[in-house]
This record gives structure tokens, C-alpha cells and sequence, in this order.
């Protein structure tokens, strides 16, 4: 998100919020305005990041904590394309270089690890605004590696605009490590520029839309001195003046023509106000001494008569509302008197349509049918009533054979468990018998009839044979 001077609490600490955990800033603006700034690997910084609100920042810090050499690296450095050393020493002097920045040196005051044979960094801007597609981002870095040994440092100038932005799908480090410009390639809108000067003139010419370099030097030289420390001590209002008068077009001959018929119409509206003025103070004369006087007297003379007529107006135009009310309530009483005869008639039309179309349906003549059968089942039913009535007396009569009839079953089954018990100590008996006879007892529990009868009538023989033997 970005801030506008009219921000409230709330946006403020959204603001601060969300560039504390890792957010990024949007544009506002349908021009260019410079969103945020950073470094990795430079000086005394791993990875550095600050957002500007509404185009502005405030660094607040301690002595030595690295306001002004992030202030350094990220503003004139990065707008002119120039590592010379009037853009890199914050206290305008021209006495430190900018790989003072990239290696550490042995200086015992300089609390970087002087060990390592290689070090890089990147400085980088990022601008924004509103375009016809949505947000536009315009970023601007510098690349530069130091080689112990090496004396030549060969900075990269480079420019990517588009919808790629720092930390989302630009990345400058690898954990504590910068990148190489190589690792960037196939980033859309991602330009490596072939030397500071061209960097500039594209910064120039798209950021601030200068057609010459002398209009952009101007406003760097500019920036130079105003950053510098005790600038009452060493400001130039002449120099100052002098490139304010330049910056601003030349006035026109027809300007100043204008101009002047201007003062000259100015004075004569003067000159038609002050004789307004006097003829106001000479009709308020008048009117103070002689209208008014006489207009209070025609009013006192005319006022009974204008009472009166205004009481008889304000009492008819009363009655005439009491009347217009009654009227429009019997109006409207009226109309719905009318609207429910109308219904009513409608009705009653509908209902008799509606008996007539009953009459002439089958429906009506089937139901006619209906109510002769329901007569003649009415009929059928007051039968079937009389012959239920003499269906239950015979039912009576018959309930009392059926309970004689149990009666006599009762006493044939004790009669036939009787009989039963008989049987079965006949068979019992004449088994026993069978046995002492020496014959096979299971012919009487078999009911073999037949073989007990001829094996008896054998006996019988055999006994007879026997007693005509013995004689």
C-alpha cells in the first residue's frame, strides 16, 4: 500500500504494518513517484529496505548506524548513472570512492570482515504509478564487485520496468549472498544498460520527461547541494536563482499586452465602482427621507383593509380545504361504493353462470343418479337389517347345538379314551397270553389278527390230536 498526506491512523499503521512483515507498496499516482529503496551487500548492509510515503522518507537512527550512507547509496548515485565521487560522499567532499562501499578495508575504525577475496552488492530504486493496464513499476539497480587485488571496478547499470519488482520475481540475494546480473536473465523488462550515461538518459527521458541532459543535470546539480550538511554555509542563492529563472518559459509579448489591457480594465472597474458607490449612497438618501416616510403612511392607511381581506381569504380558503376534503372523501367513499356493487354483481353473475353450467353437466345428472341409488341401497340396507336380525336368532339356535354338540363330543372322547384303554390292556393281556402259548407276542401289537386266529385254531388241532392220543 502507499500513503497520501491525508492518511489516517488506521492506514498509518496498516502502512507500517505491512512494510515491517514483508509487504510491498502500490501506486497512487497516474505519474511516476518513487516507492521504496534498498541495498544488499553494500557497506555494512546484508539486505536494506525502506519505502518512501508519498514520495518522502525520514531516516531516524543513532551516530554511525548508516543513515547517510543509505541515503547516498539509493539517491544521487542511482539517478545519475556516475560512481564519481562528488555523488558518493555524503559530507560533499570528494575524497571517498564507491568501492569503499563493495570491499571492506583494513582501516581499523571499519568494522567490516575485511577476510573474503570477492565481494558484490546492488543499489536499487523503485518508482510506480497508476497506468492504463494498472500498476507500472520502474526499477533501477547498480551492480558492482570488488576483487581483492583488482583495482578496476566495473559497475552494471540496469533497468527493468514492467510488472517484475524487487522480491517479487526479482531477487537480488540468495540468502546472505548477492546475485550476479547473469542469474537475472529472462526476467521480463529486465535491460542491461551499456554504460551510466545511457542509464541516465532513459531515467531522463522516462522518469522525468527531460529531452536534453543539460535540464537533468541541472536538477542533480541541484539535489547535490541541498543534501549537503550546513548547507547555509555553503549554499549559492545566485547559482539557485539563476537555474529557477532558467527553468521557468519566457513571457510572451502578447502576455504582457494582455496584461496591461487588463490593468487598464481593472482601473476603470474602479472608477465604474466608485460611481456605483455614490449613486447606492444617494438612492439610500432617498429612500431614507422621502420613499420610505411616505411608504409607511400609504401602508398604516391600507393595512385595516388588507387585515380584513387576508382574514376573509385565510376563512374561505379554509372552508374551501374543508370542503375539498369532504368532497374527496365522499369521492373516494363513492368509489369504493361503486367498486364493491360492481364486485358484487360480478358475483352474481358468476354464480349464476356457474348454477346454470351445474345443471346442464353431467356432473349434475350423475350425481342426480347417484342420490336414486344411494335411495334404493337405503332400502336394500333396511333388508339386510331385518335379515341380519333373523340371521342372529338363527345363529342363536345355532350356538346352542354346537355347545350340545361339544357336550357329546366331550363325553365320546372319554368315551373313546375309555375304550382305548381297554384295547391296549387287550393287547397287553393277550401278548402275555401269545407269550405263554409260546407264539410271537408282537402279532398283537401288530393287530395281526388272522395269524393269531389260525396259529390258535392250530393249537386247537394239535390239542384235539393229542386227547385222541391219549384215549
Amino acid at each position: 500500500m502507499t500513503l497520501s498526506p491525508e492518511a489516517t491512523d488506521a492506514q498509518l499503521t496498516a502502512w507500517r504494518d505491512s512494510a515491517a512483515h514483508g509487504g510491498l507498496p502500490s501506486p497512487v499516482r497516474s505519474r511516476w513517484q518513487v516507492l521504496r529503496a534498498g541495498c544488499v551487500g553494500l557497506w555494512e548492509f546484508d539486505a536494506a529496505e525502506y519505502w518512501f510515503a508519498d514520495g518522502r522518507a525520514q531516516f531516524v537512527g543513532a551516530n554511525q548506524s548508516g543513515k547517510s550512507t543509505l541515503m547516498a547509496l539509493t539517491t544521487l548515485i542511482m539517478l545519475s548513472g556516475s560512481l564519481d565521487r562528488q555523488y558518493i560522499d555524503t559530507f560533499g567532499q570528494s575524497d571517498k570512492s564507491f568501492r569503499y562501499y563493495v570491499e571492506p578495508t583494513d582501516d581499523a575504525r571499519d568494522r567490516r570482515e575485511a577476510t573474503g577475496s570477492t565481494h558484490r552488492g546492488w543499489a536499487w530504486v523503485e518508482y510506480g504509478r497508476l497506468g492504463e493496464d494498472g500498476p507500472e513499476f520502474f526499477t533501477t539497480m547498480l551492480y558492482a564487485q570488488a576483487k581483492r587485488g583488482v583495482s578496476q571496478l566495473d559497475p552494471v547499470w540496469i533497468i527493468c520496468r514492467g510488472a517484475v519488482r524487487v522480491r517479487d520475481g526479482l531477487t537480488l540475494a540468495v540468502g546472505s549472498s548477492a546475485v550476479e546480473p547473469k542469474e537475472l536473465a529472462g526476467v521480463a523488462g529486465l535491460e542491461v544498460m551499456r554504460s551510466g550515461k545511457r542509464y541516465a538518459a532513459r531515467i531522463a527521458n522516462d522518469l522525468f520527461g527531460f529531452s536534453d541532459d543539460d535540464r537533468f543535470a541541472t536538477v542533480l546539480e541541484m539535489l547535490k547541494v541541498l543534501r549537503t550538511p550546513h548547507l547555509g554555509q555553503k549554499l549559492n542563492p545566485d547559482w539557485f536563482t539563476e537555474q529557477i529563472r532558467m527553468s521557468l518559459p519566457a513571457v510572451a509579448e502578447s502576455e504582457v499586452d494582455k496584461l496591461a489591457d487588463g490593468w487598464q480594465q481593472l482601473e476603470q472597474l474602479g472608477r465604474d465602482r466608485d460611481h456605483a458607490l455614490a449613486a447606492r449612497d444617494a438612492v439610500g438618501v432617498y429612500l431614507a427621507r422621502a420613499w420610505r416616510p411616505w411608504a409607511d403612511a400609504l401602508l398604516r392607511a391600507r393595512a385595516d383593509d388588507l387585515l380584513a381581506a387576508d382574514a376573509g381569504v385565510t376563512a374561505a380558503a379554509s372552508a374551501a380545504e374543508t370542503a375539498e376534503g369532504a368532497l374527496a372523501q365522499a369521492r373516494a367513499a363513492l368509489t369504493a361504493e361503486t367498486e364493491r356493487s360492481d364486485e358484487l354483481e360480478a358475483d352474481v353473475q358468476r354464480s349464476r353462470a356457474a348454477l346454470t353450467q351445474l345443471l346442464r353437466s353431467a356432473a349434475y345428472r350423475d350425481a342426480t343418479g347417484r342420490a336414486q341409488n344411494a335411495e334404493r341401497m337405503r332400502r336394500d340396507a333396511a333388508a339386510a337389517t331385518v335379515a341380519e336380525e333373523t340371521a342372529r336368532k338363527n345363529l342363536a339356535g345355532t350356538v346352542v347345538a354346537l355347545e350340545a354338540a361339544g357336550a357329546a363330543h366331550s363325553e365320546a372322547t372319554g368315551r373313546f379314551d375309555s375304550a382305548r384303554t381297554a384295547a391296549s390292556a387287550a393287547l397287553s393281556h393277550a401278548g402275555a397270553a401269545l407269550s405263554a402259548a409260546g407264539l410271537a407276542a408282537q402279532w398283537a401289537g401288530e393287530g395281526d389278527v388272522d395269524r393269531i386266529d389260525a396259529a390258535v385254531a392250530a393249537r386247537r388241532a394239535q390239542v384235539t390230536a393229542l386227547r385222541k392220543l391219549t384215549r
